[in-house]
């Protein structure tokens, strides 16, 4: 057996995203280089309980066209994370951390620009989810986006990987993605 090298993505807030081959460097890769998640614990993650599953169903409309095998693999995927108000969720550092769903507080997703001054893209609130936050599974997004708790909040961080697996799959999640996505930056416009 062959060991393949991984080469480490990103660090992100709940671990590290590896990657098995050959990346180059000078563009991002996609989500389809992404093979592994390793989830190691440097912020405290909660995995779900029943109440947190019905609330990731009732805001994730293309749950019930998942097989149970895809839905237990989206919950035993799925965390929760309590954030501090003026805590970084998401920067450049960490650019794949997953989907986010807020269950409570607020977030501000912001771009900076060349002199460092912060530009709010949007804000959310609880029961918006950030696709953002896994510009991994987005092959055009060339922009760094920054995502902070405005104040106390908790939230579902859904896993990168599993995303990306899901939406390569299922057309019902794909377009779950792409409206999200359009709903926010028509809010921009």
């Amino acid at each position: 057996m062959h060991r393949i090298p991984e080469m480490i993505l990103s660090k992100d807030l709940l671990g590290y995203i590896l990657c098995f081959g050959q990346i180059n460097p000078y563009s991002k890769p996609s989500y389809n280089d992404i093979v592994y998640v390793s989830i190691t614990k440097t912020r405290e993650a909660i995995m779900i309980d029943q109440d947190n599953i019905g609330f990731l169903k009732s805001k994730f409309d293309f749950i019930s066209r998942l097989s149970k095998a895809e839905q237990e693999e989206l919950f035993a995927n799925t965390s929760q994370i309590s954030y501090n108000k003026g805590q970084n969720i998401h920067s450049a550092e960490n650019d794949c951390i997953g989907v986010l769903l807020v269950k409570s507080g607020e977030l501000r997703a912001y771009i900076l620009s060349e002199g460092g001054k912060e530009a709010t893209l949007y804000r959310l609130y609880p029961g918006d989810v950030c696709i953002l936050s896994a510009s991994c599974l987005m092959h055009n997004i060339t922009f760094d986006v920054f995502i902070d708790a405005e104040m106390d909040s908790e939230i579902l961080l859904v896993s990168a990987g599993v995303f990306a697996k899901l939406q390569d799959s299922n057309i019902y999640v794909e377009n779950f993605a792409l409206s999200v996505m359009v709903d926010k930056f028509s809010d921009v416009m």
